[in-house]
């Protein structure tokens, strides 16, 4: 696993909103949170965690996501952590706040990781809709081994089937902690008859007409 680094500043405790605000939007620095057994520091109020900025001008933002396995700048040496949580603005979807917790290479943890489906389906070039049912799974893993997504060839879907949990080829110490491995992950269902959508279409003028009705007499 190649994690991406990130580039991070410490961050003084108790900034006001219209200065994180300023950091944000016109600086590039998502304000968040480091901690972890790796560099904590014991004082009289316990073990701490850090306040920092992720400058997002220099950091490949597109791959920050939860479960992401990162590389950070710790003090003049190399650290290793997973992103724990990334709180996004409701319309843009932008993050505006971050965790990481820092580990070690062979330090056990437990995190989700996107799936990346691969090939064309048999059944998606017969005319079957494909349909995704679940895009993220739990795992168990050392922190050094985990990748970065964990990929489901599809290529043999054919209509009317699907694929589950117990389809995943894991890589070696990778593995999944899932309560139920015959969940469907994707299922490739049969194309809609001619007479179906035309029924659709009609009912679809007819629930619309409704509603301009309805806006109308109001």
């Amino acid at each position: 696993m190649k994690a991406p680094k990130i580039s991070i500043t410490q961050r003084e405790l108790g900034l006001k909103k219209r200065d994180l605000d300023t950091a944000r939007f016109s600086e590039g620095k998502i304000p968040a949170t480091l901690y972890g057994k790796s560099i904590q520091i014991k004082s009289d109020e316990g073990e701490r965690s850090f306040p920092i900025f992720v400058d997002t001008k220099s950091s490949p933002m597109s791959l920050m996501s939860k479960g992401k396995m990162v590389k950070i700048d710790w003090n003049g040496r190399p650290v290793l952590a997973t992103i724990k949580q990334v709180q996004r603005e409701p319309v843009s979807q932008r993050p505006i706040h971050m965790s990481f917790q820092a580990v070690k290479n062979n330090e056990m943890i437990s995190t989700e990781l996107a799936l990346n489906f691969t090939g064309e389906a048999l059944g998606d070039k017969s005319g079957g809709i494909l349909f995704i049912q679940k895009d993220r799974v739990s795992i168990s893993a050392e922190a050094g081994k985990i990748p970065e997504t964990l990929d489901l060839d599809i290529s043999h879907l054919d209509v009317g089937e699907s694929l589950t949990l117990a389809d995943l080829k894991l890589p070696a110490g990778v593995e999944l902690t899932e309560d139920d491995f015959t969940t469907p992950v994707i299922v490739c269902r049969p194309p809609k008859k001619e007479e179906e959508m035309e029924s659709e279409l009609v009912v679809g003028t007819e629930s619309e007409t409704e509603v301009l009705t309805s806006k109308t007499e109001e």
